[in-house]
C-alpha cells in the first residue's frame, strides 16, 4: 500500500514551495471563507430583514386603518343613539358619516328587523366576526369587485352598523413605494387566498384572483414566517408573511427577487475570487523565492558532490553566511578535505597490495606448476590400477562364466556320445538280422530321453550366455 509520501514531488524545491504554499493558503483560505461565510449570512440575514420590515410596516398600516374603520364606526353608533331620535335625522347622519369616510355605504339595524341603508350596499353574505377579527371581505363574483365591511353594535345589540369601504384604500397602502427595489412587491390576501390588491410585477389586473401556489399556502396556514421559495413566475424570491386576524385570516406577502437582494454578494464574491487570485498569486511568488534561497546552495553542494564522485577531490563549496545551509557547507569542505587525504592513503596501501599479489601470484603459479605435474603422475598411476582391477575382474568373469557354461554343456555332451554309442549298436544287431521289436522300442525310448536332455542343457547354456552379454 502506497503511503502519502509516494505521491509527494521528489524535487527539494517543489516541495519547499508546496509546504510554503500550504502555510501561506490555508490559514488565510480559513480566515478568508470564515469572513466571507459571516458577511453573506449577515447580507442575506440584512436583506431577509429588510423585506420582513415591509411586510411588518404593511401590517401596521392595515391594522391601522381597519381599527379607525371600527373606531369610526362605533363612535358614530353611539353618537347616533344619542342625537337622533328620528329616521329623518338618522338618515342625514347616516349620509354624512358616509361621505367622511368615503365609504361605498352602510347599513344600520335594529333588534325590531327594522334596517336603514344608504349608498352601494352589495349583496354581502356577513358572517360572525371572529376574535380579533375588525374587518371582513366580500368574496368577489364576475365583474362585482371586491370591498371590504365593518360591524359594530352597542352593548345590548339593539342595534347594529355595517359599513362598507372600497378597495381604495388599501390599494393606497400598497401601491406606494415599498422601499424592496425594482423587484420587490408586497401585496395583500384574503382568508381563502384570493388577491385584495394588485401585485405590481403582474402584467394584468388579478385582483380577485387565487394564486393558490406554495408560498400563499404556507402564508396562509403558517402565519408569520421568512421564506426562500419560488414565486408563481418560478423565480427565486425571498418571502416575508404577516397572517392578520384582524380580516378573518388574510395575510399580507412581500417578497424581492433574490437575484437582486443578493446582488451585493455576488458582487463580493468576485471581489473574493480577484483576491483569492491575487494572493495566491503572491504567495506562489513567495514560496518561490523561499524555495530558490533554500533549494540554490544545495544545488551547487550537489554538483561539488558529482565532482568528487567524478574524482576531482580538490573542489569545494562556497560558503556564505552563517545559516545551517552554511554550517552544512563547511562541514562538507572538512568531509571533502578527509575524503581526499583517505584516498591518499588508500592509494598506497593500494599499491602495496598490489606488489604483495604480485608475488604471491608467482608463487602460487610455480605452486599450480608442480601440483599439475604431481596431479599427472597420479592420474597416469590411477588408470594402471585401474587396467589392472578390470583385467583381474574379467578374469573372474571368465572363470565363473566358464564353471557355469560347462556343466550343460558336459551334460549334452554326455548324452550325445551315449546315444551314438547306442546308434552304433543298435545299427549292428540290425545289420546282422538280430534287432528285436523290444530292443528297438527301447532304442527309441533312449533317443528321445537323450534329445531331449541335451536340448534342455542346450538352451540353459544359450541362456547363461545370453545373461552374461
Amino acid at each position: 500500500m502506497k503511503t502519502i509520501t509516494a505521491y509527494l514531488p521528489h524535487s527539494l524545491k517543489t516541495r519547499l514551495m508546496l509546504i510554503t504554499l500550504l502555510f501561506l493558503l490555508l490559514p488565510t483560505s480559513i480566515l478568508g471563507y470564515l469572513g466571507y461565510d459571516y458577511l453573506s449570512e449577515n447580507i442575506k440575514k440584512t436583506q431577509i430583514r429588510a423585506v420582513a420590515n415591509v411586510a411588518d410596516t404593511r401590517f401596521e398600516q392595515v391594522i391601522d386603518l381597519f381599527r379607525m374603520n371600527n373606531l369610526h364606526a362605533t363612535h358614530f353608533l353611539h353618537s347616533l343613539s344619542t342625537q337622533c331620535d328620528e329616521n329623518s335625522c338618522e338618515h342625514a347622519a347616516l349620509s354624512r358619516f358616509i361621505d367622511d369616510e368615503e365609504a361605498l355605504g352602510a347599513t344600520l339595524s335594529d333588534a325590531d328587523g327594522q334596517t336603514l341603508s344608504i349608498g352601494q350596499i352589495p349583496m354581502l353574505k356577513i358572517r360572525a366576526f371572529q376574535d380579533k377579527q375588525l374587518v371582513g371581505f366580500s368574496k368577489p363574483s364576475g365583474k362585482e369587485a371586491h370591498h371590504y365591511y365593518t360591524k359594530v353594535c352597542i352593548e345590548d345589540a339593539s342595534r347594529c352598523l355595517v359599513v362598507v369601504y372600497p378597495l381604495k384604500a388599501l390599494q393606497h397602502i400598497f401601491m406606494a413605494n415599498s422601499g424592496l427595489g425594482i423587484s420587490g412587491d408586497v401585496f395583500l390576501l384574503d382568508a381563502n387566498g384570493f388577491f385584495v390588491t394588485r401585485p405590481h410585477l403582474l402584467t394584468r389586473h388579478i385582483a380577485g384572483e387565487s394564486p393558490n401556489d406554495h408560498a400563499t399556502q404556507h402564508c396562509l396556514t403558517q402565519g408569520n414566517a421568512e421564506l426562500l421559495d419560488v414565486d408563481r413566475r418560478n423565480i427565486d424570491i425571498i418571502h416575508s408573511f404577516r397572517f392578520v386576524p384582524e380580516m378573518g385570516g388574510g395575510c399580507i406577502m412581500a417578497h424581492l427577487d433574490q437575484k437582486e437582494a443578493f446582488a451585493t454578494l455576488n458582487t463580493m464574491q468576485w471581489r473574493v475570487a480577484m483576491i483569492a487570485v491575487t494572493l495566491i498569486g503572491f504567495a506562489l511568488y513567495i514560496a518561490l523565492v523561499i524555495g530558490r534561497n533554500i533549494v540554490k546552495p544545495i544545488d551547487k553542494l550537489c554538483d561539488v558532490t558529482h565532482e568528487i564522485i567524478n574524482g576531482n577531490y580538490t573542489v569545494s563549496a562556497v560558503v556564505r553566511g552563517d545559516d545551517e545551509i552554511s554550517a552544512l557547507a563547511n562541514a562538507f569542505n572538512l568531509m571533502t578535505k578527509r575524503l581526499e587525504s583517505a584516498f591518499e592513503a588508500l592509494h598506497s596501501q593500494q599499491t602495496q597490495l598490489e606488489e604483495q599479489v604480485q608475488k604471491r601470484t608467482q608463487e602460487l603459479f610455480f605452486a599450480k606448476n608442480q601440483a599439475e605435474e604431481a596431479l599427472a603422475l597420479l592420474q597416469e598411476t590411477q588408470q594402471s590400477l585401474v587396467q589392472a582391477e578390470k583385467m583381474a575382474v574379467l578374469g573372474s568373469l571368465v572363470a565363473g562364466v566358464a564353471h557355469e557354461i560347462n556343466t550343460p554343456l558336459g551334460i549334452t555332451l554326455t548324452a550325445t556320445s551315449f546315444l551314438g554309442d547306442e546308434t552304433k549298436k543298435t545299427a549292428t544287431l540290425y545289420q546282422a538280422g538280430n534287432l528285436s521289436g523290444d530292443e528297438l522300442e527301447a532304442y527309441f525310448e533312449l533317443a528321445a530321453q537323450s534329445t531331449q536332455l541335451s536340448v534342455i542343457n542346450c538352451h540353459r547354456a544359450a541362456d547363461l550366455i545370453h545373461s552374461f552379454k
